[in-house]
C-alpha cells in the first residue's frame, strides 16, 4: 500500500518542488504537505459519512451496559474518532433512535423497560429510558469512524481507493494556499470531494443483474 510519504513525494513533481531529493530550496516541507493531506482525508471521511458509505462504517461490540446506569459512555469509541452513530442493537433487536426531548419525556412520565427498545444520542452518551438488565450487557453499535491522523510512514486510508484523487487535491490545495486565494476554491474543493465520494458509492452499489438467455 502507498504511504503518505509516497503521495507527498509524487505531489512534489506537480508543485515543481523536488530538487535532487535533497530538499534544498523546496517551497513546501513535508510537515506542511502532510497537514494538507490530513485535511483532505478529513474531507473525504465527511463526504463518505454523508453518503452512509461502508468505507467509514465500523462496529463496536465491547461496550458494556451497567444495571443501574441508563446510558453508556462512547467518548472512547474508536479512540474518540467517530462522527455518527448509525444503529444500536441488543442481541437481534435493533433499538429505535428517538430525540432527546422524547427520551426526557419517557424518563419522566413512563416506566422504563428492563430491556430498552429506544435510545437517544447526547454528546458522548447513548441514553436509555432506564438502567439495563444485567443479563443483556453488551451492545452492538454501528457508527461512522474517522481516519487516524496520517504520519509520513502511515499507509494511505481506504485501501488506496482515493490515492490519485487525494494527490491531485493535495497539489491544488498547496498551490491555492501559496497564492493566497482561499475562499472560493475552498468551496469548490468541498464540491469535488462530494462528487468523488458519490462516484465511488454509485460504482460500489451497482450490482449487475445476471443475464438469462431464454431460448424459444
Amino acid at each position: 500500500m502507498a504511504t503518505a510519504q509516497s503521495i507527498i513525494d509524487s505531489a512534489r513533481y506537480d508543485l515543481i518542488d523536488f530538487v535532487d531529493g535533497t530538499g534544498v530550496g523546496i517551497s513546501f516541507d513535508d510537515a506542511e504537505l502532510l497537514n494538507y493531506l490530513n485535511r483532505m482525508v478529513g474531507l473525504m471521511d465527511a463526504s463518505l459519512s454523508a453518503l452512509q458509505s461502508d468505507l467509514v462504517e465500523a462496529e463496536e461490540l465491547a461496550i458494556d451496559t451497567v444495571d443501574t446506569q441508563a446510558y453508556v459512555d462512547i467518548s472512547a469509541l474508536n479512540s474518540g474518532l467517530w462522527t455518527r452513530i448509525r444503529s444500536v442493537w441488543i442481541g437481534s433487536s435493533k433499538l429505535e433512535q428517538v430525540s432527546l426531548n422524547y427520551m426526557r419525556y419517557t424518563r419522566m412520565f413512563r416506566d422504563g423497560d428492563a430491556v430498552p427498545t429506544i435510545w437517544a444520542l447526547s454528546n458522548d452518551q447513548i441514553l436509555f429510558p432506564s438502567g439495563c438488565n444485567g443479563s443483556l450487557t453488551t451492545l452492538a453499535i454501528y457508527y461512522d469512524k474517522k481516519s487516524d491522523a496520517l504520519t509520513l510512514s502511515s499507509s494511505m486510508p481506504y485501501n488506496d481507493r482515493f490515492n490519485e484523487f487525494l494527490r491531485e487535491m493535495l497539489v491544488m490545495n498547496a498551490k491555492i494556499k501559496k497564492m493566497g486565494f482561499v475562499s472560493r476554491p475552498d468551496s469548490v474543493t468541498g464540491d469535488m470531494f462530494r462528487a468523488r465520494a458519490m462516484q465511488e458509492e454509485i460504482a460500489r452499489g451497482f450490482i449487475p443483474k445476471p443475464y438469462v438467455y431464454w431460448e424459444f
